[in-house]
């Protein structure tokens, strides 16, 4: 006969076996192309923001430069928050060459919305795009990043998200890049399973609809994770919904933390987005603690 203990361990791994089958079948779901619209190029904007990343902006614009697109039908805008270093030169001198990218500088802290989500209210005051896209500037995209994405917008869908992986070249950096895909193969599960979780705003896309649904980033509550606030804002006041994307060619590639106080920052900056996790969410994930 079991013991109590045992029968309660037995329960937890039944229900942790349950739990990665229907995540499983999430993922299944997700990678399913079967819904994607014909090729068409509505204008697109591609939206950065950034603060004293002198170190990493330059392969970021590299890599959207080289974006399968027309070019008469995007813009790309990157947005200086305030840099300190020489963010802003570096900037200027790249997109010289470049007659769709731009450079907006703002120099002092808004007054009703504060931080990244300010700097990207700005940009997007000024936008002309029937989608935006968004990623950081220590992110490089595939060349292939905006046609794929936008085949998967619709009717219903407003918000669409996808991978961010890490590079990583030893075990401290591996450790990172394997806790960012366990963290985006759950979010993409739940999508497959319709129950969106997050999208991680270094690789997220929303149509302009969705966006003034919600009176965009000056409508919603300031959070710290921006982007997690912005698509949970959507999903209660509006019909759309978010698809998630195992595809890739809409891969996008950062860098990880370089010191564990880095990641204790990070960890403690989603611990309070998550505060507002859905409870299905907190479910699965409590799970795989368990």
């Amino acid at each position: 006969m079991f013991s109590t203990i045992e029968l309660i361990l037995l329960l937890c791994v039944l229900l942790y076996i349950t739990d990665i089958l229907w995540l499983r079948i999430g993922l299944l779901r997700t990678s399913s192309k079967k819904e994607l619209q014909k090729l068409v190029f509505p204008f697109v904007t591609v939206v950065v923001a950034a603060r004293n990343e002198e170190k990493n902006i330059l392969q970021c614009l590299e890599s959207l430069s080289q974006l399968e697109y027309p070019q008469d039908k995007i813009e790309i805008i990157v947005v200086d928050d305030r840099s300190t270093d020489k963010t802003s030169s570096i900037v200027t001198t790249f997109i010289k060459q470049f007659s769709h990218f731009r450079l907006i500088q703002i120099t002092t802290e808004g007054t009703t919305i504060k931080g990244k989500a300010n700097a990207l209210a700005v940009a997007l005051d000024e936008a002309r795009g029937e989608i935006f896209m968004f990623t950081d500037a220590d992110c490089s995209v595939s060349s292939k990043w905006v046609k794929t994405t936008i085949k998967n917008f619709g009717d219903s869908i407003g918000i669409v998200g996808s991978y961010t992986l890490l590079n990583a070249e030893n075990t401290f950096e591996g450790i990172q890049a394997l806790d960012w895909l366990i963290h985006f193969s759950v979010s993409a599960a739940l999508a497959g399973n319709n129950v969106p979780l997050t999208v991680i705003g270094n690789n997220f896309s929303i149509s302009k609809k969705a966006y003034d649904g919600v009176n965009g980033f000056r409508g919603i509550p300031f959070s710290i994770t921006e982007d997690y606030a912005l698509a949970l804002a959507v999903l209660k006041q509006t019909k759309f919904r978010v698809k998630f994307l195992l595809n890739s060619e809409t891969l996008v590639k950062s860098f990880p933390c370089e010191t564990w106080k880095q990641i204790y920052r990070q960890k403690q900056r989603w611990g309070f987005g998550a505060n507002e996790m859905v409870l299905p969410g907190i479910i699965v994930i409590g799970l795989g603690y368990i």
